[in-house]
């Protein structure tokens, strides 16, 4: 009798690898994408609350402490993605610890990222009067009747020779936007006058900002700071004062031997946590 053997390579039967490979294949491309999703979330959400910063900003301002600090916070996400291309003995123990650590950075990293574009900001005078769009500086009467519409920051001279030179004057412009939990802006504008320019400016204001305090029933007082004989309406503590609450100042500036005007916005929800601009400027 003649037995027929059948060698192993051709048995049908498939082996316990062929039937196990599949499965290993799957966890470990599973495994795989949990590890590039928790590596790569942080550097995600941090980048997007950038965009979004930049985005509701119109003069967007970038804070190198905040942005140092979001770059600490993404250290455990860059060497997790680093470590997948070295070979090192240990690289799956310290993988592991890392990716702990990038789970524990996803908020912090979310929130220092929010602080990276801390507040829009311009000194140009081209932006003069150009706010953000959620800045209620846009909506405020007494805001948009106070400053003028056109900043007399530069004049035309005419020279000897007939021809014309656009002249820059000592002005200044400062504005400041920021929104957090509740929002805060300074808006500051000055500049010299002509002297009949300048009496026709001052009773201007003057007459405005008297209305404005007889129908709007908020604080008036007029006072003498420095150089300056100041008109102010307000809400909050005195003006001149350091801020410890919520505050709104709109204040009209004028200087008689320089013949120099001052235009200043200043409001705050934010409760003191920030001070008012003038309080900066030299008076």
């Amino acid at each position: 009798m003649k037995i027929h053997r059948v060698s192993p390579a051709s048995s049908d039967t498939p082996e316990r690898g062929e039937t196990a490979n599949p499965f290993k294949r799957t966890s470990a491309f599973f495994k795989a994408m949990i590890i590039w999703a928790i590596a790569w979330l942080p550097i995600v959400l941090s980048l997007l609350a950038v965009i979004q910063g930049v985005n509701h900003y119109h003069y967007p301002i970038f804070d190198p402490v905040w942005i140092a600090a979001t770059m600490v916070s993404l250290l455990p996400s860059m060497a997790v993605l680093t470590l997948s291309k070295t070979k090192l003995k240990f690289r799956n123990k310290l993988r592991h610890i890392l990716l702990v650590c990038c789970v524990l950075s996803i908020p912090i990293s979310f929130i220092t990222s929010l602080g990276i574009v801390s507040k829009s900001e311009t000194t140009d005078f081209r932006n003069y009067r150009e706010l953000d769009a959620d800045c209620l500086a846009n909506r405020d009467k007494v805001f948009q009747e106070l400053f003028p519409v056109w900043p007399h920051y530069f004049e035309t001279a005419k020279q000897a020779d007939g021809g014309y030179e656009t002249v820059y004057l000592e002005a200044e412009y400062y504005y400041q936007y920021r929104s957090y939990w509740d929002y805060t802006y300074d808006i500051c504008a000055q500049w010299p006058l002509d002297e009949t320019e300048y009496h026709k400016e001052v009773a201007r204001a003057t007459d405005l900002l008297h209305n404005a305090a007889e129908t709007s029933g908020g604080q008036f007082v007029e006072m003498k700071k420095g150089s300056y004989q100041c008109l102010i309406l307000y809400s909050g503590d005195e003006p001149f004062t350091p801020a410890t609450d919520s505050y709104d100042y709109i204040l009209f500036a004028h200087d008689n031997e320089r013949k120099v005007v001052r235009y200043i916005c200043c409001c705050s929800l934010e409760n003191g946590a920030d001070q008012p601009y003038y309080l900066s400027l030299d008076w």
